[in-house]
């Protein structure tokens, strides 16, 4: 039935994936020898631990403390401490919390003028950042409402730093506060 010669194509092809297998094979441990050995690191990977820790531990977690904008945060003024976030939120608990850290956001930004001094001319403000970010969510809004009713949604061009000078980001420091 089978020659020979097609016999032996076969055994030849045969031969041949089990090389190139064994090569890849051959090859991808070596790549990941030189990766492991590259991006080796001799520190503690404090993600990896478990969250029971020592003594020393919990006391690392009750001196620590949020970041804030202002002096009176400097001075230790009206710090709160800082507690680990619940698993699960219910979902009517979620909007609530989001209106009070919004009510929060505004008396913060209004009180500290530190918000609208830009730290070099080149980069924005916190303030700036912020109307930054509003602007993002806004468009991914539109951009979820549009994958929302159409199977091959097609987005316009957004450019950041020409929607920063149309909307006057640069101008928000002269709100009401």
């Amino acid at each position: 039935m089978d020659s020979e010669l097609q016999i032996a194509l076969i055994a030849a092809g045969l031969g041949a994936v089990v090389l190139i297998v064994g090569y890849n094979k051959w090859q991808e441990r070596k790549h990941r020898n030189k990766a492991e050995k590259a991006f080796k690191s001799e520190h503690r990977d404090v993600l990896l631990e478990s969250r029971a820790g020592g003594p020393e531990d919990a006391a690392e977690r009750k001196q620590r403390r949020e970041p804030g904008m202002g002096a009176t945060e400097a001075a230790g003024a009206g710090a709160r401490p800082v507690r680990e976030a619940a698993l699960k939120r219910s979902v009517p608990e979620v909007p609530e919390r989001l209106f009070v850290a919004a009510e929060e956001w505004v008396a913060i930004l209004r009180s500290s003028p530190a918000v609208t001094a830009r730290p070099v001319p080149a980069v924005w403000s916190p303030l700036e950042y912020g109307a930054h970010v509003r602007d993002v969510l806004l468009l991914f809004d539109a951009r979820i409402a549009l994958m929302l009713v159409e199977d091959v949604p097609t987005f316009a061009n957004w450019d950041q730093d020409e929607t920063a000078i149309e909307e006057g980001y640069a101008d928000y420091g002269t709100w009401q506060r």
